[in-house]
Formats: C-alpha cells, sequence, structure tokens
C-alpha cells in the first residue's frame, strides 16, 4: 500500500517545486521501487508468505519476528529517525500551523471512509478493523526513510512529527476503540 502513495507523493512533489527538483519523474520512481527499505519490507512479506504456504509448524523466523532481534532493530530504527528530527527541531517554530489539524482530520476521514467501505461490503469486524487502521494510518518507517532520500528538501521535523508525534498516538489512544465500536455498533 505504501508504495503507490510514495511514487504520487514524490511525483506530487515534483510536480510542485515545477521542475526544478533535482531528479526526473523516472530517476523518482525507480529510486522509490528499490529503495532498500522498500525492498526489505515486500522481501520479509515474500519470506513470510512462502513459510505460510509451505505449511511449517514453527516459522524458521519466529526468533526474528517474535524475539528480542526484531524489537532491538526496530528501536535502533527509531532512534535513528529520532535523530533525523532531533537535528531539525529547531527549524519547528516554521511548523505551518494548519498541519496540526491535517494530522488529526485526515486519518480520521480515511478512517471514516474505511469503516463506510467495510460495512458495505459486510467485512467480518476483524478485517473492518484492520482496513480501517491502515487508512487512517500515517507510514511510519517506510515512507519517512524513502522521502528523507528521494526528497532532501522535506523537513523530517514536520512530516516525522505528523505521524509519529500527532497520529500514531492519536490512532493507539481514541482511533482503535472508536473505530472498532463505529464497526461492531450500528453506526
Amino acid at each position: 500500500m505504501e508504495t503507490p502513495a510514495i511514487i504520487f507523493a514524490i511525483i506530487m512533489a515534483q510536480l510542485s517545486l515545477n521542475g526544478t527538483g533535482h531528479k526526473t519523474t523516472k530517476e523518482v520512481i525507480k529510486e522509490a521501487l528499490t529503495d532498500g527499505t522498500l525492498l526489505v519490507l515486500v522481501g520479509s512479506l515474500i519470506i513470510g508468505y512462502v513459510l505460510t504456504a509451505l505449511g511449517t509448524e514453527k516459522s524458521p523466523l519466529a526468533t526474528f519476528i517474535g524475539g528480542d532481534m526484531f524489537t532491538e532493530m526496530l528501536v535502533f530504527f527509531l532512534l535513528y529517525m529520532g535523530t533525523l528530527v532531533g537535528k531539525k527541531f529547531k527549524e519547528i517554530d516554521s511548523f505551518p500551523p494548519i498541519l496540526i489539524p491535517f494530522a488529526i482530520l485526515a486519518p480520521v476521514f480515511n478512517g471514516v471512509v474505511a469503516i463506510l467501505i467495510s460495512k458495505a461490503f459486510e467485512f467480518d469486524h476483524g478485517d473492518a478493523l484492520l482496513l480501517t487502521i491502515l487508512c487512517a494510518s500515517a507510514s511510519y518507517i517506510v515512507a519517512p526513510a524513502i522521502l528523507k532520500d528521494a526528497l532532501p528538501e522535506a523537513n523530517p521535523a514536520k512530516y516525522l512529527t505528523m505521524s509519529m508525534g500527532i497520529t500514531f498516538p492519536l490512532n493507539i489512544i481514541l482511533g482503535i476503540p472508536v473505530y472498532w465500536w463505529a464497526i461492531t455498533n450500528r453506526v
């Protein structure tokens, strides 16, 4: 789901620069599709699918996925992203005030659309909740990692503050319970 969104975001950014960007759209698409972070994500999905299709009782990746190694790698990645924000944090005073309502309203709007679609197609409650959470979420890992290279002029203090500082806590604290209530009740 993130690949088309990343490509769309980069193309929109290039168009907003009126062709003054340092890369062509073709270069940007190639870079977005071959970025290491995205390849690791897609590779892990393929490996997970193959292991599931093999029907093994215990996955060889169980230690990595469920053990400390995954948590440690995620912590290192988040620390790295935090250092990017920290370096740009002094520029946060130029944070446009409109971004705060956007970081709140866009996920809620997307979540409501997902709930309506789920109800229209009579999804099971669990499937509806997963679709809603995916639609109401921001990209926390892959898109920021790709965008920092593809759009170096973008300020990670802004997009990471929006996704990790506003949208993520909103979804965890309020979003998921409210979405679940809306899905399981006749709203």
